[in-house]
């Protein structure tokens, strides 16, 4: 068993931090959407499999012209645009666990409520073996 490298005990409300395999039950029980905040070239080599609920990719950070990472301006407004309802259950990962930090903190400025945080990310996905898709 891994621990969170970045438990979101920061965050205003505490998040739930899952560890990978939790997560996939998770989905696989309860109606949640999986929130992947990588960027859309990362999502395409790989992410969560059909669950219950949807997957959806909303990067936090985006990739400038010399392709350094930096803040995604339209994320909140991309989120709300995906997720009216702000009691929504949203399970959010990224690939390590850093981006999904960041992304739970602008969620809860936002207002978002039900969120938990698949804390290891793709790369402790893929350590557990677990099932994905590309």
């Amino acid at each position: 068993h891994g621990s969170c490298a970045n438990p979101s005990r920061m965050a205003s409300q505490h998040v739930p931090d899952l560890q990978p395999a939790e997560a996939w039950a998770k989905l696989q029980e309860e109606q949640y959407t999986f929130l992947d905040v990588r960027t859309k070239e990362e999502f395409s080599h790989g992410h969560v499999p059909p669950h219950k609920g949807s997957t959806v990719c909303i990067p936090v950070k985006v990739k400038d012209g010399e392709g350094s990472m930096v803040e995604n301006h339209h994320f909140i407004a991309d989120v709300q645009n995906t997720f009216p309802d702000k009691d929504a259950p949203i399970m959010v990962g990224c690939k390590s666990g850093a981006r999904s930090t960041h992304a739970l903190h602008l969620l809860q400025a936002a207002g978002y409520t039900h969120l938990v945080h698949q804390c290891m990310g793709w790369n402790g996905w893929e350590a557990a073996g677990l099932p994905k898709a590309t």
